[in-house]
């Protein structure tokens, strides 16, 4: 064998590797403590077409009593998804506690959803909850078929409070830890009236919503 086959076979080994490492990747659970897209299955019917709406809660397995405040960044296709409510969830409300602050924005231009909860204060330590629990629920209309992914960004994560340094810290973050981050992704379609069933399945931690076709009936 030449050297030029020999490097073609490392080479296929190496894109082999990296693509199942891919797979393994896309298909494994978020680990846990986790933030993650939910539910894993839903049915959805739609007719007339954008009458529809889906909605998608962000949670936390995380059970521990330092919990101070989260941030999120989600991202979806505005071609088929427009974000009509973004709600704050059950861990940190001013029903906790009076000092809790929950902030959002939506922008269905660019297809992105902020939104923040925490426990304000000036002198710490603050008010802390424990969980597990919902951080914030989101609500789309479905404005046509196709499918949309929905990502948390970078910039989102689940915040704790040390007491032993009086400092806030990184339950979890995206962007150190990636593999604690469980994504989805909406696929929607409009049918007519004798086809209106919308199946919503989980491969993994995606959450897929998937329409089934059925031709109209033709009964004489």
């Amino acid at each position: 064998m030449n050297k030029k086959k020999v490097l073609l076979s490392v080479l296929a080994i190496l894109v082999m590797t990296i693509f199942n490492v891919s797979i393994y990747h896309a298909l494994a659970p978020p680990a846990s403590p986790y933030i993650m897209i939910v539910p894993s299955s839903q049915t959805i019917s739609s007719f007339p077409q954008g009458n529809t709406n889906c909605t998608v809660t962000i949670n936390t397995d995380y059970s521990g009593y330092d919990i101070w405040g989260y941030q999120i960044r989600l991202t979806y296709d505005t071609s088929l998804l427009q974000c009509i409510q973004v709600n704050n969830g059950n861990l940190i409300t001013v029903i906790e506690d009076p000092t809790a602050v929950f902030l959002s924005k939506i922008n269905n231009t660019i297809g992105e959803v902020s939104a923040g909860a925490y426990f304000y204060y000036t002198t710490p330590p603050p008010y802390t909850t424990s969980g597990p629990g919902t951080l914030a629920t989101v609500i789309f209309k479905v404005l046509r078929a196709g499918t949309a992914t929905l990502v948390l960004q970078r910039e989102t994560k689940f915040q704790g409070f040390n007491f032993g340094n009086n400092l806030v810290y990184n339950i979890i973050a995206a962007d150190e830890h990636p593999n604690n981050i469980g994504h989805g992704a909406v696929t929607v379609t409009i049918g007519d009236v004798n086809s209106d069933d919308t199946v919503c399945s989980r491969l993994s931690w995606h959450a897929q919503c998937v329409r089934v076709y059925r031709r109209a009936s033709t009964k004489p």
